[in-house]
C-alpha cells in the first residue's frame, strides 16, 4: 500500500515544484519587460502565470501595471481590485488603483487608495509619491514637497522621485532646485526615459536660472 502511494506523492511533489519554478521564471521575465517598457510582452508572461495559478497576486499587479501604461484603465483597475481582494495587505494593488483613479482625475478616490496603501505594514514609497501628486493637484504643494522628500529618503536611488520633485520645483519657478533634481535623476539612470527633463534642463540653462 505504501509503495502504491509513494509514486503519486512523488509525482505531485515534482509537479508543484516544477510549476513554482516556472511561475518564478515567468514572473521575473514579466517584471523585466515592465522595466524595459515592453508592456505587451509583460502581459503575455503574466497571462501564462494566471492560467496556471489564477490567484497569483504578483502577476495580477504586474498585469495591472502593464495595462495601466497602455492606458487600458478599466482592465488595469479590474486586475488591481482583484489583487487587493485576494491580499488586503498588498500595497502595490492599492497604489495601482490610485494611479488609475488619478489618471481619470478622480483625485479624492485616488488619495484614499494611496492612503490605504500607506497605512499598510511596510508601505512602499510609491504610496507617498501618489499622495504627493494628489496634494499638488488639489493645491497643497507644501505637503507635496514633504511627501516627495520622504519618498526620496526611503528610496534615494529612485530616479523617478527626483524627476517628480524637479517637475514640482519647475512648476513653482524654483528653477535652480529643479535643475538639481533633473541632473540627479539622469545621473542615477541615464537610460531612463527622461528626455523631458533634458529638455527642461536645456531650457532652464538657456534662461540662465542657475
Amino acid at each position: 500500500m505504501i509503495k502504491h502511494l509513494l509514486l503519486p506523492c512523488l509525482f505531485l511533489f515534482w509537479f508543484v515544484f516544477s510549476l513554482n519554478a516556472q511561475v518564478e521564471t515567468l514572473l521575473k521575465a514579466g517584471n523585466e519587460k515592465l522595466l524595459s517598457r515592453n508592456f505587451d510582452g509583460a502581459i503575455q508572461d503574466f497571462n501564462k502565470i494566471l492560467v496556471a495559478t489564477p490567484g497569483n497576486v504578483d502577476a495580477l499587479c504586474g498585469r495591472a501595471e502593464a495595462k495601466f501604461y497602455l492606458t487600458n484603465y478599466a482592465e488595469a483597475m479590474k486586475d488591481a481590485e482583484q489583487a487587493a481582494g485576494l491580499d488586503a495587505n498588498c500595497a502595490r494593488a492599492f497604489v495601482l488603483m490610485g494611479d488609475v483613479l488619478f489618471s481619470q482625475k478622480d483625485y479624492l478616490k485616488a488619495l484614499k487608495s494611496y492612503m490605504d496603501a500607506a497605512q499598510l505594514p511596510n508601505p512602499p514609497a510609491q504610496a507617498l509619491v501618489g499622495k504627493a501628486k494628489v496634494m499638488n493637484q488639489i493645491g497643497n504643494p507644501k505637503e507635496s514637497y514633504r511627501l516627495l522628500d520622504e519618498a526620496i529618503q526611503l528610496e534615494p536611488a529612485n530616479a523617478e522621485y527626483y524627476y517628480a520633485r524637479g517637475m514640482l520645483n519647475n512648476s513653482k519657478e524654483k528653477y535652480a532646485k529643479a535643475l538639481l533634481d533633473y541632473d540627479k535623476a539622469i545621473s542615477l539612470k541615464p537610460k531612463f526615459n527622461l528626455f523631458r527633463s533634458e529638455e527642461h534642463t536645456s531650457e532652464l540653462q538657456s534662461r540662465q536660472y542657475l
